[in-house]
């Protein structure tokens, strides 16, 4: 079994918990009042069963949900350590998300040195709006970006964090060093 630790990264209110909670089978639906996140939160669970090279492997996943707010920056060193992916959340409609998450993709990617293949956005339109809003600048268009409401399009979320996982996944049982992502037997 490997171990993955996954973290969930954006702007504040723009649904990383919401979106965290369903991934991690620790709800079936959305709803209920806005909390803000202190810090980081940190949920465990076991991944379904993924095909990679014709075996059936399973993982157990750290899934970190990261505050937004900027007064918790200075915890970004601790949420990127050992991270084998980075899933952002923000809501393109939304000027000052996009701006934000900007920042966020600056300095996780930009100045970390993080693979664009270890990461995944999530577009989450809140509500009932569809509009697309202002575009990510190109040097971020090689990350693999997924429109959703995370109200209405739960099974489209699941499967495309699915998709992430078996790719992450994929990549850990390619390396030779295994011993460091396998869980002790």
């Amino acid at each position: 079994m490997f171990r993955i630790k996954i973290a969930i990264l954006g702007p504040s209110r723009s649904g990383k918990t919401c979106i965290s909670n369903f991934l991690a089978n620790e709800v079936e639906q959305f709803g209920g009042e806005y909390r803000q996140t202190k810090g980081v939160r940190v949920l465990e669970f076991e991944s379904p069963y993924v095909n990679i090279d014709g075996k059936n492997i399973n993982s157990e996943i750290e899934m970190w949900d990261c505050s937004g707010g900027m007064k918790f920056k200075q915890f970004w060193p601790v949420f990127l350590y050992k991270a084998d992916g980075y899933i952002f959340v923000y809501d393109s409609s939304n000027v000052n998300e996009v701006k934000e998450l900007e920042l966020f993709l600056e300095y996780f990617i930009d100045k970390q040195d993080i693979e664009w293949i270890n990461c995944m956005i999530f577009d989450n339109k809140k509500g009932k709006t569809k509009k697309n809003g202002r575009k990510l600048p190109e040097k971020y268009s090689q990350i693999k970006q997924v429109t959703v409401n995370a109200e209405d399009d739960l099974k489209k979320m699941k499967d495309q964090f699915k998709d992430f996982l078996s790719s992450i996944l994929g990549r850990m049982w390619d390396m030779k060093d295994q011993d460091d992502y396998m869980l002790p037997k």
